[in-house]
């Protein structure tokens, strides 16, 4: 690795990004001086690598875990942004990886036989040394490069791949090629960055003592005059071992003195452990305490067999005790089993005496029938007629009616006096609406900017009514149409219309909601503006009647997907009907859809999902009896103006996409949790209001539109006021309440 602007540091932390890819972030400890050859610490870290004096390390390998230490070079991150805490200014480049230092461990051992045990058994070292290590044997020589492992806690050991070869044994380097550095309170020795081979002396045995003999004894066997001697007896193999003449190199007299020092203390362990059971059995104390234990071992087995007796015949009286039980019940059953097939029986004769009667009273009826035609068919008629199912017929298919047209309410017919193009100027047309009708200016940047979002705004209040009027004033030309939700609502058919259940034809609501839709798709009034607003939407299950339509209307943007809604089967509409486009409904792109939230025991809670195409905005805000100006001029909005004012700001969009993102970016489990839909439709409302008002202004808005409703739905109010907190965005506990009474 090249020296120029050279650090050296440790991992302070580690983390998988939104894009699930793993970054560490290292910290600087000291940068290498060329001058003098040496490392120099880092004084102030945080001002020389802002923001939070860490160099940030996008796919970092497994191998970099917290507090491993590093070699690397940083280049400057393309887009850091200082006002950000959690940006750092430098980056790791991926054509010049970090690198660990070789470290060297200084182990207090007297000889050989101590430093290899102490290896096998465990070193206490507490930091994570570097991959490759060299250990010191005494001034003269070390043995390396080595790899250790953990074993546990502050414990390593020499890895077992690293026992099956003899290990290099080497001059140690020169003190001008060593560096004794201050990391963590721990003081580490590392080689300099490119130190010169260290001469190699020899090699080292690192296998246990087990292995070790192995391999002495395959030596042995290649070598024909010692496989005579060899008889697998421990005699045999001390002979051999003490024959063996270790001439080839100084690694087989390692391990020969070693195999001969095992065989050495097996012998004496043996002999002390047979000397001493001699000993300890010699001592009466002894004889007389095993013949003590002799007795109670019968003893305690003669108690055992008696508690096993005792035991079985308990188990043996509970299984009677469960047999004469399930005997009793068998018997109780077989009683309530003939006393059901008794009341059967006589149930069976009612039913045969009332058929019989039955049979009999019919023969009379149709007696009747015969002597007396004129007078039964009298009766049926006037039967049929006071039901009204005269003209019914026997299939209940449609009756061809020739007088049907569409009849759109005559609020959808109005014109407007005046095209207006500039969306500056509608804002401020509409600014001085709201206000004439007592609302605060805002709240047309606030309705506009969820309408050219795509959204469907949802309105509360006593002026919702009142500020829909005005928006349509200067829009659509007054072109608005209310259509009243009723308890009753099930399904999307219960706003547009159904099948007659007696007459069979097909019948649209009398809100006009059909008609509207279908008038403002034909061609002459293709580039005017209309709005729908549903007057009180959670009036009835939202997630059954409106959903289904929220996504036939959020489709409408789309140019890629064009969601048709069945409102009726074909077969009940003829081809020339002008409702026969209710069989596969497309909602038209010159139609707003909007509605009212309405608050009172007879509601019902809004489905978490709804706040993926809808957002809350509350009216009634402005001072009581506070009405300024005249009254708005009436006005409209060609189609082609409004198609580009809904495009949405990409650069906006993707900023509050990536603010939103840090609500998933926490590791804790209990933190808020939104789907990306949710997200996405607040972001997509950021962007669109950004334009008409302050960033900061834009965000508490979409926030207190979408995600406040959802987390209220979803019982996530905790969670959410602290995600809030760490975006820096406040939701009263006021506005919480306000949108709980109508939302939950």
């Amino acid at each position: 690795m090249d020296d120029d602007e050279l650090l050296l540091g440790y991992v302070s932390e580690r983390f998988r990004n939104k894009d699930d890819v793993e970054v560490a972030l290292l910290h600087p400890e000291y940068r290498f001086d060329k001058r003098s050859r040496s490392w120099r610490r880092i004084q102030d870290v945080k001002q020389e690598f802002p923001n939070r004096g860490y160099v940030t390390w996008v796919k970092a390998p497994p191998e970099a875990e917290n507090d491993t230490v590093w070699l690397f070079e940083y280049s400057e991150h393309d887009h850091f942004e200082p006002d950000h805490p959690r940006h750092d200014r430098y980056r790791i480049d991926f054509d010049r990886q970090p690198e660990q230092p070789i470290e060297v461990i200084k182990v207090l051992a007297s000889d050989e036989d101590n430093l290899r045990r102490a290896l096998l058994r465990g070193l206490v070292i507490r930091f994570i040394p570097s991959r490759q290590v060299y250990v010191t044997i005494d001034d003269r020589s070390w043995i390396g490069p080595l790899r250790l492992v953990q074993k546990e806690k502050d414990i390593w050991v020499l890895d077992q791949g690293l026992q099956a070869n003899p290990v290099p044994r080497v001059i140690p380097a020169a003190p001008g090629n060593l560096s004794i550095l201050d990391l963590k309170g721990a003081h580490r020795r590392f080689l300099h960055l490119t130190p010169p081979p260290l001469p190699s002396i020899g090699q080292m045995d690192l296998a246990d003592d087990h292995l070790n003999l192995k391999r002495v004894l395959e030596w042995c066997r290649d070598r024909p005059k010692m496989t005579e001697a060899l008889h697998l007896t421990k005699n045999a193999i001390k002979e051999a071992l003490n024959a063996l003449l270790p001439d080839d190199e100084s690694l087989w007299a390692q391990r020969v003195r070693r195999a001969r020092r095992y065989i050495e203390r097996l012998e004496q362990t043996a002999e002390g452990i047979s000397a001493f059971e001699e000993a300890l059995l010699a001592l009466p104390r002894v004889q007389e305490r095993l013949a003590e234990a002799e007795r109670e071992g019968r003893a305690a087995a003669q108690e055992r067999e008696e508690a096993r007796l005792i035991e079985s015949r308990q188990e043996l009286e509970r299984v009677q005790d469960d047999l004469r039980q399930k005997i009793n019940l068998l018997s109780q059953l077989r009683q309530e089993v003939e006393e059901w097939e008794r009341t059967l029986a006589n149930h069976k004769q009612q039913l045969s005496n009332q058929l019989d009667l039955a049979d009999e009273m019919l023969h009379k009826r149709i007696a009747v029938l015969f002597q007396r035609p004129a007078e039964a068919l009298a009766q049926i008629a006037l039967l049929r007629a006071a039901l009204g199912i005269n003209e019914v017929q026997a299939n209940k298919r449609v009756i061809p009616v020739n007088s049907a047209r569409l009849m759109p309410p005559e609020t959808a017919l109005r014109s407007g006096e005046a095209h207006i193009a500039d969306q500056a100027q509608l804002l401020i047309m509409m600014r001085q609406g709201m206000t004439a009708i007592g609302e605060e200016a805002s709240l047309a940047v606030k309705m506009h900017s969820a309408f050219t979002s795509g959204l469907v705004p949802l309105l509360t209040g006593s002026r919702a009514l009142a500020a829909f009027e005005t928006y349509a004033q200067a829009v659509s030309g007054g072109r608005v149409v209310w259509v009243p939700v009723t308890p009753t609502m099930l399904k999307p058919a219960d706003l547009f219309g159904d099948v007659h259940s007696v007459t069979g034809r097909f019948a649209p609501h009398p809100a006009g909601l059909l008609d509207v839709l279908l008038f403002a798709a034909q061609p002459e009034q293709s580039d005017k503006l209309f709005i729908v607003v549903l007057e009180g939407v959670n009036r009835a299950a939202a997630d059954a009647y409106l959903l289904p339509i929220l996504t036939c209307y959020s489709a409408m943007r789309n140019d890629y997907i064009r969601r048709a809604l069945p409102i009726v089967h074909p077969g009940f509409i003829e081809p020339s009907n002008p409702y026969a486009a209710a069989a596969r409904l497309v909602w038209p792109e010159n139609v707003l859809l909007a509605g009212t939230l309405v608050n009172g025991a007879a509601t019902v809670p809004l489905a978490p999902d709804l706040w993926a195409y809808a957002c809350v905005i509350e009216t009634g805000r402005g001072r009581i009896g506070q009405k300024n100006g005249a009254p708005l001029q009436c006005a409209e909005v060609t189609l082609q103006a409004w198609t580009k004012w809904r495009e949405v700001d990409s650069e906006a969009f993707q900023e509050a996409v990536d603010v939103l993102s840090e609500l998933h970016s926490a590791d804790d489990d209990a933190g808020f949790r939104a789907p990306a839909a949710i997200l996405g439709a607040c972001a997509r409302l950021e962007a669109g209001m950004v334009a008409h008002a302050g960033s900061a202004q834009s965000r508490q808005f979409a926030i207190r539109s979408i995600l406040a409703p959802y987390a209220l739905a979803t019982g996530q109010s905790e969670a959410f006021v602290q995600a809030m907190e760490m975006l820096g965005v406040e939701i009263g506990a006021d506005v919480r309440d306000s949108l709980k009474a109508i939302i939950v």
